[in-house]
C-alpha cells in the first residue's frame, strides 16, 4: 500500500482501504508515512466517507491529523473548492456537516463549531449523519439522541408522519440500550396519536435484545389495533412490505408464540371487527396454536358469525370432474408417468372459493382447480396457468381486481363446455391405447 498505488481507488472501497491500512500497520508491511499519505489523500475523493477516514487517521496515524484537519478547514471555509464541487459550477452542500464532523474527530477544538452546524441543519441532513455525530464524544451522542427524540415527537402541521417516527426509533436503537426510554416514548406517543408502528425492523429478530420486548409489543399492538392492515387473506394474495410485515415477523419469533396467539385470539373474539377479519385471525391461529384455533373457530360459529371467505360448498360437478381426472391420471401413470408433472397439485379450498367469487368460475372449473391448480395439457386446449397465483397478478392496491387482459384464466373460468372437453380428453386417451 503506497500513495501512488491508491490514487485512483474507488471510494466505495474506503472501508476496505481503512481495514487494509490497519492490517498493514499492525504487521509492519507498510510504513506509517505511506499510510498517512494515502488516508489524507483519500479525504479529497468526492465520494469518500470523510468521518470514516478521519477516525482511521486519528486512530492509526495521529501525526497526520494536522494536515488532514487543515484540508477539512479549507473546504469548510470555501465549499466551492471542496471535492464535490471542484471543477463544477455552484458550491457544495451549505452545511458541510460531514466535513465538520470529520474535523471534530481530528481537532477537538473545532467541536463547538460542528455542534452549531448540527443544531442548525435541517432534519434530513442531520439525520443522515447522526451516527457519525454521535461518535464524536459522549456529549455529542447525547445531543444526537435528544434531537432524534424531539424529531420523533414532532407533528409537522399536526400530522403524524409514521415513517419518520419509526426511522427515529430505529436510530435510537442503534445508539444503544440507554436510549430505550426515548424509543419507548416515541412508540407510546405514536399509538396515542392513533397510528400504529407495525414491525419497526425487518426482521424483528435482528432488534437488539435490550429493545426486543418493546419492538414485539409494538408489533402486537399494531396487529390488535389495525388487523385489517396487517392480516393476510387466506388465499395468500396480499403482499406485505416493510413495516406492514407484522404477521410474518411475529411468526418468526417462536419465543413470543403465546403472545402472538393471544393477539390473534383477541382479534377473532372482538365483535367490532368485521367478520372477514375475525375469521382470518382464527385461521392464522391454526399455525400458531391449534387449541386456540379450535376455540376461536367454535366461538365464531356459536356466535353465528358468517365466514365470507369460507370454501365453496360441494357441488354436483365435483364427482364427474374428479372421475374424468382419475381416468386421465391413471392413463398417464401407466403409459406416460412423466406427464403427471404437467398436472399441478390441488388448490386450497379457500383459494378456490376466492377465485370463484372474483372470477365467477363455473362449478365445473372450480372443481377442476380444486383437483389441479394448474394444467399444462395443451391438447384440446386443456391448458391453464396456476389460477390462484395468476389471479394475484391482477390485484390492485385497494384490494380490487382489474381483469383486463386476463385472457389466460377467464375463458376457462366461465366455459360451460369445460366438462365435455375434459371428458372427451379422457376418452381420447383411452381409445388411443
Amino acid at each position: 500500500m503506497s500513495a501512488s498505488d491508491h490514487s485512483d481507488d474507488d471510494p466505495a472501497n474506503a472501508e476496505g482501504l481503512v481495514a487494509a491500512a490497519r492490517r498493514n500497520l499492525a504487521d509492519g508491511s507498510v510504513d506509517r508515512d505511506a499510510i498517512g499519505e494515502v488516508l489524507v489523500r483519500l479525504l479529497g475523493h468526492p465520494l469518500a466517507s470523510r468521518p470514516l477516514i478521519a477516525e482511521a487517521i486519528r486512530d492509526l496515524v495521529p501525526e497526520s491529523s494536522p494536515d488532514a484537519a487543515a484540508r477539512l478547514k479549507h473546504w469548510i471555509a470555501d465549499p466551492a473548492d471542496s471535492p464535490e464541487s471542484r471543477g463544477r459550477p455552484g458550491g457544495a452542500g451549505d452545511d458541510m456537516l460531514e466535513y465538520a464532523i470529520a474535523l471534530a474527530i481530528l481537532d477537538p477544538e473545532s467541536r463547538t463549531i460542528t455542534s452549531q452546524r448540527f443544531r442548525t441543519a435541517n432534519s434530513h441532513r442531520a439525520f443522515g449523519v447522526h451516527e457519525w455525530y454521535a461518535r464524536i464524544s459522549p456529549a455529542h451522542r447525547d445531543e444526537a439522541a435528544s434531537r432524534l427524540s424531539a424529531e420523533g415527537l414532532a407533528r409537522p402541521g399536526g400530522v403524524v408522519v409514521r415513517a419518520m417516527v419509526i426511522a427515529r426509533v430505529n436510530a435510537l436503537i442503534d445508539l444503544g440500550t440507554d436510549c430505550l426510554p426515548r424509543a419507548k416514548e416515541l412508540l407510546d406517543r405514536l399509538f396515542a396519536d392513533g397510528a400504529t408502528s407495525g414491525a419497526i425492523r425487518q426482521p424483528l429478530a435482528d432488534v437488539p435484545a435490550g429493545f426486543r420486548h418493546e419492538a414485539v409489543t409494538a408489533a402486537l399492538r399494531s396487529l390488535t389495533l389495525d388487523p385489517e392492515r396487517y392480516l393476510p387473506d387466506r388465499a395468500g394474495t396480499r403482499i406485505f412490505r416493510g413495516a406492514d410485515r407484522v404477521v410474518t415477523e411475529l411468526a418468526g419469533l417462536p419465543e413470543y408464540r403465546d403472545e402472538f396467539a393471544t393477539a390473534l385470539a383477541n382479534v377473532s373474539a372482538n365483535p367490532p371487527c368485521p367478520p372477514l377479519i375475525r375469521w382470518r385471525a382464527a385461521a392464522l391461529l391454526a399455525d400458531v396454536d391449534a387449541d386456540a384455533h379450535e376455540r376461536a373457530t367454535a366461538l365464531l360459529i356459536a356466535a353465528g358469525v358468517a365466514d365470507p371467505e369460507a370454501p365453496a360448498a360441494g357441488n354436483e360437478a365435483t364427482e364427474p370432474v374428479n372421475a374424468a381426472w382419475r381416468r386421465i391420471e391413471e392413463h398417464f401413470a401407466a403409459r406416460a408417468p412423466d406427464r403427471l408433472d404437467e398436472l399441478g397439485p390441488p388448490a386450497k379450498p379457500e383459494e378456490t372459493a376466492h377465485c370463484q367469487r372474483v372470477l365467477g368460475m363455473t362449478d365445473v372449473f372450480t372443481a377442476s382447480v380444486a383437483r389441479h391448480r394448474f394444467v399444462y395439457l395443451h391438447e384440446r386446449d386443456l391448458f391453464y396457468e396456476d389460477v390462484p397465483g395468476t389471479l394475484g397478478r391482477y390485484r390492485q392496491q385497494d384490494g380490487s381486481y382489474d381483469l383486463t387482459g386476463a385472457d389466460d384464466i377467464t375463458p376457462h373460468a366461465r366455459d360451460a363446455a369445460y366438462l365435455s372437453r375434459l371428458t372427451a380428453y379422457a376418452d381420447d386417451l383411452e381409445t388411443s391405447e
